[in-house]
């Protein structure tokens, strides 16, 4: 009964695909809270502009999802009954208001997505996408949760290795750097490397799923280089801020925040392997009897991830 009135394909009527639907409600519940706070604190041109809460890499992340799934070519047969249920139980939970949670399930559903259907090298890219997209925000914030204070000392030190670059006295006591004339900088989770390297690190995986649909294990000399690019980036700005108070107002709110979250945004463009080759993807797009020939033809081309 439940695979005949919500199967996600019929011989005589066409219905929209369940999992997919299910995916983007989650999302719109998670993104909904700060949405709506934005657009009554400031308005509605003011929250547009400032992405209803939500970083720019976030709505590219997502729209790249859209694209890879509209060129994907997915086998909708009806999913067994235990991912009916499943999917009945999880979209109950959405009736839950908490951003995290919802983005929670959508990882959930999007893993479900790619277990019940036969999949191209396109939709993997989407569960893929998806799946970093919905689980950013919860990890997060589990992290800056229970290792808050490690991961501010660890920003405090870095710091503090540029300001002697700059031959200043000073003084780090966990996350507070003190001058010797009184003038200290506090660092907190808003001014750590972690969260922007985590929007870096997403900008990196969207952008090159959306050109290779895959990611090379050759590719983690790629994220270790993205990760000490923007460390030693905020660990300048740190440092630079923690100079005076002129230093701190033009690169915490001033010109410089605008020039420094530009350099990281390049650094991470610099990052993405642009150039693409045909053997890197003939090997999905042919079908999966032919896999192995595919295979054998490329030689001795990297490994994916």
């Amino acid at each position: 009964m439940i695979r005949t009135l919500i199967g996600c394909q019929s011989s005589d009527l066409k219905v929209p695909p369940l999992l997919p639907l299910l995916i983007a409600l989650a999302i719109f519940n998670a993104i909904l809270p700060a949405t709506i706070e934005h657009i009554r604190v400031s308005g509605f041109v003011d929250a547009l502009l400032q992405g209803f809460g939500q970083s720019f890499v976030i709505w590219l992340s997502l729209a790249i999802a859209v694209w890879l799934y509209n060129r994907s070519d997915i086998d909708r047969t009806t999913p067994p009954n235990i991912v009916l249920l499943l999917c009945l139980l999880l979209s109950l939970m959405l009736a839950i208001p908490l951003a995290t949670l919802s983005w929670c399930i959508a990882a959930v559903l999007v893993l479900l997505w790619r277990s019940a259907f036969r999949h191209d090298h396109y939709s993997r890219a989407v569960t893929i996408l998806v799946c970093a997209v919905a689980l950013r925000e919860p990890v997060s914030r589990v992290c800056l949760t229970l290792f808050s204070s490690e991961i501010l000392s660890f920003d405090a030190s870095i710091a503090a290795l540029m300001l002697q670059m700059f031959n200043q006295e000073f003084v780090v006591n966990n996350n507070l750097i003190v001058q010797p004339n009184g003038y200290s900088l506090l660092i907190l989770t808003g001014c750590s490397a972690f969260g922007n390297l985590s929007l870096s690190l997403l900008l990196w995986l969207a952008l090159t799923q959306m050109v290779h649909q895959h990611v090379r294990y050759t590719d983690l000399t790629r994220i270790i280089l993205i990760a000490m690019l923007v460390v030693a980036l905020n660990a300048l700005r740190l440092a630079l801020m923690a100079l005076d108070p002129e230093w701190y107002e033009l690169l915490h709110q001033g010109m410089g925040a605008g020039i420094y979250e530009g350099l990281g945004l390049i650094s991470t463009l610099l990052c993405v392997r642009w150039r693409t080759r045909h053997e890197d993807t003939s090997a999905y797009i042919q079908p999966t009897a032919h896999n192995s020939v595919s295979r054998s033809n490329t030689g001795t081309r990297d490994s994916h991830l």
